[in-house]
């Protein structure tokens, strides 16, 4: 069982999700699940893969957060750039119709993601922190053709299942 990605199927769509809490940052488990998920994912009943991060609120304890593994106690390793380019690789050249949808501030390894996609959808207000260090709203980043889309708040899943329908159609 998958602790931060969660793979749900609405026809030939496959909804990524992934936990977007403390210990989620795209650290080697993180990235082993997604590399799971990949690969569960190449059956001819997916047409196109929907990733998205889930909204985590934190609460007042955030400075003292554990990045301590619950069943081991271990330190949550950093994964190596030449391992998450293979992953991102991957995903770019998928036979399946990739989709970004940005609802969180999204930078680092979520925007490297959201770049290998195909298609990226932000929902309003998000934010972008670009490769560049600079960082920029929703519309600034469509604007500078670094997103698609750009949707409002809650219409992002809605748009990203219509944006599919559209192409199989096309």
């Amino acid at each position: 069982m998958k602790r931060f990605i969660k793979v749900e199927k609405r026809n030939h769509v496959a909804v990524v999700r992934m936990n977007q809490s403390m210990l989620n940052r795209l650290n080697s488990e993180v990235m082993y699940e997604l590399q799971e998920t990949m690969n569960e994912l190449q059956d001819a009943s997916v047409g196109s893969i929907v990733f998205m991060g889930e909204y985590y609120k934190m609460n007042g304890n955030h400075r003292t957060a554990s990045f301590l593994r619950e069943e081991t106690g271990r330190l949550y390793q950093p994964i190596h750039a030449v391992a998450a380019r293979a992953i991102f690789q991957r995903i770019s050249c998928s036979s399946k119709q990739t989709i970004a949808l940005l609802t969180n501030f999204t930078f680092g390894g979520g925007y490297e993601l959201a770049l290998a996609c195909d298609v990226r959808i932000a929902e309003e207000p998000v934010q972008l922190k670009l490769t560049n260090g600079m960082t920029v709203s929703a519309q600034e980043a469509c604007n500078m053709g670094k997103v698609q889309h750009v949707v409002q708040k809650g219409k992002g899943l809605e748009y990203s299942l219509a944006l599919n329908a559209l192409e199989k159609e096309a």
